[in-house]
């Protein structure tokens, strides 16, 4: 029997829902329904190794950012998930592709934010031993992250690059230092780290979230 191929949330790569290569990192606190009603209205769930390799549409991917009361942050090195573009790289975000499980209403559905919500709980569930119900709460919605360039980084054989067909949907979620991670093949030596941390070995969508850290941190704790 033939394996169902694994189905993604992709919307249309339109200009309008992203911004210029000198621009990777944007907030989204204000105004943002206007951008996620455009997203759902031009969203479908799609084979994925067709998405990876069409970047006429961008994949959707929740990238949650683990912080504690005292501003240290989650990092860890990446080992499987699926994406060999970033196998051994580091990073600070917990996310993935949204599936069409993560439909709230079954096959039939409308398409809603909630899509997108359920598939950043579902990250961060997988990852950490957490309430989800404690993470549907507390997550906070920053900003989205888009690097389309190589820009020296996350590209490996032939094909488009990660940026080209993915953007992120940046969220931050406070957590006790003290949180369990799940034993699996994706996340090596998870350590929780000060902001000073070395960009350099990160992958890129870290690196541009490093760079404005101090603003995510502010917004983080108004909570």
């Amino acid at each position: 029997m033939t394996k169902k191929a694994e189905q993604v949330f992709v919307t249309a790569n339109n200009p309008s829902i992203h911004y210029n290569q000198h621009d990777y990192f944007h907030l989204l606190i204000d105004g943002s329904d206007g951008w996620k009603a455009e997203v759902v209205k031009n969203s479908a769930f799609v084979d994925r190794w067709l998405a990876e390799q069409d970047p006429t549409i961008l994949q959707i991917i929740p990238y949650v950012i683990c912080i504690t009361e005292d501003n240290k942050i989650l990092s860890y090195q990446r080992k499987g998930g699926g994406e060999g573009r970033l196998e051994g790289k580091h990073s600070i975000g917990i996310g993935g592709h949204v599936n069409d499980t993560d439909c709230p209403t079954g096959p039939n559905r409308p398409m809603s934010w909630d899509i997108i919500i359920n598939g950043a709980v579902r990250e961060v569930s997988e990852e950490l031993d957490i309430d989800a119900d404690y993470v549907r709460s507390r997550l906070r919605e920053i900003g989205t992250v888009y690097v389309p360039s190589d820009d020296g980084g996350d590209k490996v054989g032939p094909g488009p690059n990660v940026g080209e067909v993915h953007i992120g949907v940046v969220y931050t979620l406070l957590v006790t230092e003290h949180v369990t991670i799940n034993d699996n093949e994706g996340m090596i030596d998870p350590v929780f780290l000060s902001i000073d941390v070395a960009v350099d070995k990160y992958e890129l969508w870290s690196q541009k979230i490093l760079a404005q850290l101090d603003t995510i941190l502010e917004l983080t704790n108004e909570i």
